[in-house]
């Protein structure tokens, strides 16, 4: 029987998100007749934590201080042995970690994988974190956009990038569509947006808000803010300067089950002021009847 390969996925915590959800499902789906899964969090904490697959091995490394979250690791590494270690995170303790386990346990024949889940081109430090992706053996970027930046703007080899796009759990979204609606603008069918993703500056949410108040000076459309981030108090702030409070809810993850809308818009990875006018001019133009 062929030797399975032990894979550690590396998080902070599992809070909703696209990375969250994402690592949550390679865990339920990855094949464990290869495989063996290890998930490793800074914090156990966030809805995602009820995903994970009971026979997936889960180490926590609690501390106080961020220092000895390293010489933690390095104990679990040696424990464990991983084949593979997978991480996700552009700055931060988690890609310091990634790459002082590489340094010091990884030969050859051990492979280290960054996952890049936001355009590079909006990350702070830019140079610092390029010298982390280089020590990867395999970056998997989830877009063909994210590709694109990695070759051109940092100068990766193209050989070093894989594009995977971030995987849909169709099972768990048809269970999800039974399930009633609870929201009241969805009862009285008003006209609704939606926007699902972080709060991060680089998601562009500000320019949303002034898209909303753009399109309300013709017609009442609500939008529903879902997520959670650092932003928050600015974007509500900010609603109430342009007033359209009272058009826009925001809500966190593990409140929403389903919400069935006019027009759902996707979360923006990455923004810039050109891109802007593209979504004030799109919901201008939409048709909200």
């Amino acid at each position: 029987m062929q030797k399975k390969l032990k894979i550690l996925f590396i998080l902070s915590h599992l809070h909703g998100g696209g990375v969250e959800r994402r690592t949550a499902h390679l865990l339920k789906y990855i094949n464990r007749d290869i495989f063996e899964p290890i998930l490793c969090l800074r914090e156990k904490i966030g809805e995602y934590l009820a995903d994970i697959p009971k026979d997936t091995k889960l180490f926590v490394i609690e501390r106080r201080y961020k220092l000895v979250t390293l010489p933690r690791m390095c104990k679990m590494v040696i424990k464990e042995k991983p084949d593979i270690i997978f991480g996700v995170g552009h700055w931060g303790m988690n890609l310091i970690i990634i790459l002082a386990l590489k340094l010091i346990f990884f030969r050859k024949q051990r492979k280290l994988i960054i996952g890049v889940v936001n355009n590079p081109s909006s990350f702070e430090h830019q140079r610092i974190i390029r010298f982390f992706y280089s020590f990867a053996d395999l970056i998997i970027a989830n877009s063909q956009g994210i590709h694109k930046c990695l070759i051109s703007s940092w100068k990766f080899p193209e050989e070093k990038i894989r594009v995977i796009h971030n995987g849909i759990d169709i099972d768990h979204i048809d269970k999800l569509s039974s399930e009633t609606i609870n929201h009241i603008w969805m009862k009285k069918q008003n006209s609704v947006v939606v926007s699902v993703g972080h709060f991060l500056k680089q998601k562009g949410l500000p320019y949303l808000l002034e898209a909303l108040e753009i399109v309300n000076r013709k017609k009442k459309v609500h939008l529903i803010v879902i997520g959670r981030g650092g932003e928050e108090k600015k974007l509500k702030e900010k609603a109430c300067e342009i007033g359209i409070s009272d058009r826009v809810d925001f809500i966190e993850h593990q409140m929403v089950r389903l919400i069935y809308c006019s027009l759902v818009l996707p979360y923006v990875q990455s923004i810039s002021i050109r891109k802007k006018m593209v979504i004030i001019g799109a919901m201008v133009r939409m048709n909200f009847s």
